[in-house]
C-alpha cells in the first residue's frame, strides 16, 4: 500500500465525515450561548490516528480527540453503540445464567413545554425510581434497565421525554397463579400515585421476549438503547429560532441528567462482566473490535479541515503517539513560534 492510497483512505462519504460536517452549524447554534461547549465540540476527533495494515489496506482508529458531549453527533453516535453492546451482552448473560424474560415497557407522562423539560424529566424519573421500590415491583421483577429519550413534537412544539425500560422476570411470571403478573392498567395507577401527579400517564407493555425468541432480542436491544435525542432532529428544523430555542431547552434540561441505568439482577450481571457505561467507557474500538490487522503495520496521522470538509493526511508516525500528545505538541509549537515573530518584530 502505498502513500498515495493512504492520502485517500478517510472517504468524504464515511460517517465520521458526515459527522464532523454536522456539527458545523450545531456548533454555530452553541456559540450563540455557550461558546465553550461550542469550542469543545468544534474543536471534536479534529485529529485522528490510524493504525493501517500495508498488506490489506485495513485500518483501526487507534486515538482520537472525542470531546464525549452528549449532543456531538460524533460522540452521542459512539456513546449509543456503547450502550447497544452493554445491553446486548447482560441480556444474553441474563439468558444463559437465569433463563429470564424479557419485557419491553414505556412509561411517559403527557408532552411538556420546551422551556418546563426539567420540570417534567424530574417527575418522570423520580416517579420511576418510587415505582421500582415499591413492595409488589421488587418482588415480580428481578432486574431492570431503562434508558431516557426525549423527541420533539414539531406540529404542538413541546417534547416528550419517556422511559424505555426492559424487566427481567421468571418464566412463571405470566402465570396467574404465580401472583407476579403486573397488568398495564396497575402499572399505570401505580406510576400515576409514584409520579405524585394528578392524570393518568402513559405505560404500555410494547412486547415479551423470553429464550426461544431470542433472534428477535435484536429489535428490542436496538430501540431501548437508543440515545437520548436525535441531534438530527434539531438540525432538520428549518426555522433558525426554533432551532436555537430547541436546543437550548434539550441543554439546560437533560444537564447533569444520566441518560442509562440497570438495576437489580441486570445491574449484578453488568458489574459481573466489568462493562463500562456510555459516559466511562472507550469510545475507539467499539466499531473495530473485529478487525484483524497483520504485521505489517504503520501509524497514520490525520486532521480534519473546515475548508475542505474532509480528513487531510498529515504523516506517517515513527511511533505510535496518542493524538492530545501530539495537539499539545502542536500549541507550543505555534506558542514558541508568536513569540520569536515578536521577538524578530
Amino acid at each position: 500500500m502505498n502513500i498515495e492510497k493512504i492520502e485517500d483512505m478517510i472517504d468524504t462519504n464515511e460517517d465520521i465525515v458526515y459527522s464532523k460536517k454536522m456539527s458545523k452549524e450545531l456548533v454555530g447554534l452553541f456559540y450563540e450561548f455557550d461558546e465553550s461547549r461550542a469550542v469543545k465540540i468544534a474543536d471534536c476527533a479534529s485529529a485522528l490516528v490510524f493504525q493501517i495494515d500495508l498488506e490489506s489496506g485495513k485500518r483501526k482508529l487507534a486515538s482520537a480527540n472525542f470531546c464525549r458531549d452528549r449532543f456531538c453527533p460524533e460522540c452521542s453516535k459512539r456513546k449509543s453503540r456503547v450502550m447497544y453492546h452493554n445491553l446486548k451482552k447482560v441480556l444474553e448473560k441474563e439468558y444463559e445464567e437465569n433463563n429470564q424474560s424479557f419485557i419491553h415497557l414505556v412509561l411517559a407522562l403527557r408532552n411538556c413545554k420546551k422551556e418546563n423539560l426539567k420540570e417534567s424529566l424530574n417527575y418522570l424519573l423520580q416517579g420511576f425510581h418510587r415505582l421500582f421500590r415499591r413492595k409488589k415491583f421488587k418482588t415480580s421483577i428481578n432486574g431492570w434497565y431503562r434508558n431516557l429519550e426525549v423527541t420533539y413534537n414539531e406540529k404542538e412544539d413541546t417534547l416528550h421525554p419517556h422511559l424505555h425500560i426492559i424487566l427481567a422476570v421468571d418464566k412463571d411470571y405470566f402465570k396467574r397463579k404465580s401472583g407476579k403478573y403486573l397488568t398495564q392498567d396497575y402499572i399505570k395507577k401505580e406510576f400515576k400515585t409514584a409520579c405524585k401527579i394528578d392524570y393518568l400517564p402513559t405505560a404500555y407493555i410494547k412486547k415479551v421476549y423470553s429464550k426461544d425468541k431470542k433472534d428477535n432480542l435484536h429489535g428490542l436491544i436496538a430501540e431501548a438503547s437508543k440515545y437520548v435525542t436525535k441531534v438530527s432532529d434539531v438540525l432538520k428544523l428549518e426555522n433558525e429560532n426554533l432551532k436555537l430555542d430547541l436546543l437550548k431547552s434539550l441543554a439546560v434540561g437533560l444537564k447533569g441528567r444520566r441518560m442509562s441505568s440497570f438495576g437489580g439482577s441486570l445491574k449484578d450481571v453488568f458489574k459481573y462482566l466489568k462493562l463500562e457505561d456510555e459516559d466511562n467507557a472507550d469510545l475507539l474500538s467499539i466499531e473495530d473490535e473485529e478487525i484483524q490487522l497483520g504485521n505489517n503495520v504503520v501509524y497514520g496521522l490525520f486532521k480534519y479541515s473546515w475548508i475542505e470538509q474532509k480528513y487531510k493526511f498529515v504523516k506517517i508516525l515513527e511511533n505510535f503517539v496518542p493524538v492530545w500528545k501530539y495537539l499539545e505538541k502542536e500549541k507550543r509549537d505555534k506558542r514558541e513560534y508568536e513569540i520569536l515573530k515578536k521577538e524578530k518584530s
